[in-house]
């Protein structure tokens, strides 16, 4: 076996380099060593290399929370396509059980059925980012790949240092013998495809060993650890409160888009805008040419409405935009540039929540694709009634899909953390109800006039069930392919551009 080993600086990674390192051939790295950001890299650190542990977003952490972010989603896809595609038999992710939350855990016997409840703790938003992008990349080119979620890794001097100090002992607690065990285990049972397994100390862990301990696993932890109490402080967050005034100042980021230049048409006259593109609108009219036939295009505002110049990848820039807004609405996107889906549709997507925490403004509207449209065996090709709230399926064939599905992660747990209420509306294809398009739509199809209205409402909506709510936005078409009964209950939208007339003979 020849093994690459990510974070290998950490405590867990320095014990695994040295347990393996006499046995089989190991090849450790660190972000000091390369980026993985860099497919180039990662080709070279995978050259002969059949089994992978990959340590990084669960341990390593960038001086810029957003390059830590970029490291476990853009990285981690590409070293596992990567590993794919260059012959890799088994991959084996190193995440969290802080993912769960400790008061269920002192509840339930917590095991791998259960959903993860990450925070907007960055350690916890890496971890589950790494799963995600893992999980979305394995799921199409099928790598053997075993996810193990770990305890609070701790050694023998962290353990005799914190009875130095008569700190608690914590039930989360595991030390990195047993964890390096673990993904020697993983290294060596049989897998197919995706698969998890929560590593902890015993019955006496906050998380107890699930799957772990049977076949074909066959996990026991052999360290005995200080006990620590399974009483747990519930997590409680600022919530943000709903705003006791009309909303009267909307932000609009992305406004140079033609998804942008529809919204302002339609929000125009009842609200003062505020809206922001990359660049000044002179100049994105310089070179900026309609999307598709019949795209809207940005004009220059007019009192009061005001233009500004800001790059959603700027916290501050950001920051500076959503102040003395009441809502915000975020059209940013950018599709086919690797690194720029990831920075703009995941990032600036962080930035934007981040940015109305701190203004406490209650109402976001997030856009993006719908992110069922992956091919294959595992995809919803071939299924109708597809609805908002089915599990995923973005593909790797673009990663434009698998950007905008991190972000949505990222805008969803913070919204549930904090009591926001955000709508979230997915959009395939946008049609020019007047003007030719082809033969066929795409079965999830709207008028760019009709997804304004969907965006209005949603800015309008009095209250949402839940902080975040995901709609599918498209018009009522024949083929009942995709539902949008959601949308019409939950915001009262109702699309006044059928489109059906691209399917009559």
């Amino acid at each position: 076996m020849t093994l690459l080993i990510t974070g290998a600086d950490s405590t867990l990674g320095r014990a695994l380099t040295a347990t393996l390192a006499g046995t089989i051939q190991v090849r450790a790295i660190s972000a000091y060593d390369g980026d993985l950001r860099d497919p180039q890299f990662v080709e070279q650190v995978l050259q002969g290399i059949n089994s992978v542990v990959h340590l990084a977003p669960f341990v390593t952490r960038m001086p810029n929370v957003l390059d830590s972010f970029d490291l476990a989603a853009r990285g981690t896809h590409h070293l596992a396509a990567l590993s794919a595609k260059l012959g890799v038999k088994r991959f084996v992710l190193a995440s969290s059980l802080a993912l769960f939350r400790p008061e269920d855990a002192a509840q339930f016997r917590v095991n791998e059925s259960f959903r993860p409840r990450p925070t907007t703790d960055p350690d916890h938003l890496c971890s589950w980012l790494g799963e995600v992008s893992t999980r979305e990349t394995v799921r199409v080119n099928g790598l053997s790949t075993a996810c193990l979620r770990f305890g609070e890794i701790v050694d023998d001097a962290a353990i005799a240092a914190a009875i130095a100090a008569a700190a608690q002992p914590s039930a989360a607690w595991l030390h990195v013998d047993d964890a390096v065990h673990a993904i020697q285990r993983a290294l060596e049972i049989e897998i197919k495809g995706w698969y998890i397994a929560h590593i902890s100390a015993g019955p006496d862990a906050l998380v107890i060993p699930g799957r772990a301990k049977s076949e074909p696993f066959n996990f026991v932890a052999s360290k005995t650890l200080p006990k620590g109490s399974l009483t747990v402080t519930p997590r409680t967050f600022a919530q943000i409160p709903p705003i006791g005034r009309p909303v009267r100042n909307v932000a609009i980021l992305g406004a140079g888009g033609p998804l942008g230049t529809a919204i302002t048409d339609e929000l125009a006259k009842s609200y003062t805008l505020r809206l922001c593109d990359l660049k000044p609108v002179e100049e994105l009219l310089e070179t900026l040419k309609p999307q598709a036939p019949g795209a809207p295009l940005p004009t220059p505002p007019a009192a009061p409405h005001e233009w500004r110049a800001v790059d959603v990848r700027d916290p501050q820039q950001v920051l500076a935009a959503c102040e003395g807004m009441d809502a915000i609405i975020n059209v940013t996107v950018i599709r086919n540039d690797v690194a720029g889906c990831f920075q703009v549709n995941m990032n600036g997507a962080y930035n934007v929540m981040q940015a109305a925490l701190t203004h406490r403004i209650h109402r976001v509207v997030h856009t993006g694709p719908y992110q069922v449209v992956s091919k294959g065996a595992a995809s919803y090709e071939w299924d109708y009634e597809l609805r908002e709230d089915m599990p995923p399926r973005p593909g790797i064939e673009w990663l434009y899909l698998l950007s905008k599905l991190c972000g949505q992660e990222i805008v969803k747990i913070i919204a549930r953390q904090h009591g926001f209420s955000v709508p979230a509306l997915n959009f395939a294809t946008f049609v020019n109800h007047e003007v030719p398009y082809g033969e066929n739509i795409n079965p999830l199809s709207v008028s760019w006039q009709d997804s304004a209205r969907a965006i209005r409402n949603a800015l309008e909506v009095e209250s949402l069930p839940t902080p975040f709510e995901l709609f599918h936005i498209g018009t009522d078409l024949p083929h009942d392919n995709f539902v949008n009964e959601k949308p019409k209950r939950l915001l009262g939208w109702k699309p006044q551009h059928s489109l059906d007339n691209f399917y009559r003979r």
